[in-house]
């Protein structure tokens, strides 16, 4: 399992290394990452053509054995490679409504602040394909780690300040260790490769 992020903040997306997915502005740059991230993993110049499973996940076709997730907020990106289903998702800390706030149980809040929370139902969602990110509920497991009642078979990892006012979560469903921290690719990494 592999765990990168990059800052995009003041690049050109005209110079991404990869075409946007969706129309949201991180887009460019989650793919751009994950191109980098493919590339120095498994060696793969070229993103490979993307489709999507059964729930809408994006896949590559041609790889059927290699998962990925991808998320972006404020200038960051991130992106978790695995050989098995996996789910990544990168929040930046910022106001938000009472309304918002009132997602987080008070059993909850006990663990995790709305972020922390947040990142995580959005891990799982990712590593689903589906699920209610608005009510699905987080307990401490028994390890100490943030555990999901109605997924048993899921497991979890937040990583705190990386960047600073982030927070990340990642999401998998094996026994593979997570890894200790992200790999912090340059910007550059994000880029087209010059001539």
């Amino acid at each position: 399992m592999e765990l990168y992020l990059a800052n995009f903040s003041g690049l050109d997306p005209k110079q991404a290394r990869a075409a946007a997915r969706s129309g949201r502005r991180g887009s460019v740059w989650g793919m751009s990452l994950l191109s980098s991230a493919l590339e120095r993993s498994l060696g793969l110049a070229a993103l490979p053509e993307l489709g999507e499973d059964a729930f809408g996940k994006p896949c590559f076709p041609a790889f059927p054995e290699l998962y990925f997730s991808v998320s972006h907020s404020g200038g960051w990106a991130a992106c978790a490679l695995h050989s098995a289903p996996v789910g990544v998702d990168l929040q930046r800390r910022r106001e938000i409504s009472p309304a918002l706030a009132s997602l987080v149980s008070p059993e909850e809040a006990e663990h995790w602040d709305f972020f922390q929370l947040w990142a995580l139902r959005e891990s799982l969602f990712k590593l689903r394909g589906r699920g209610d990110l608005r009510h699905e509920p987080f307990r401490p497991g028994p390890d100490g780690m943030p555990a999901a009642p109605r997924h048993p078979e899921a497991r979890f990892r937040l990583y705190a300040g990386v960047p600073d006012y982030y927070v990340l979560a990642l999401a998998w469903q094996d026994a593979t260790a997570p890894p200790a921290a992200p790999r912090v690719l340059p910007a550059a990494a994000l880029l087209r490769p010059g001539p």
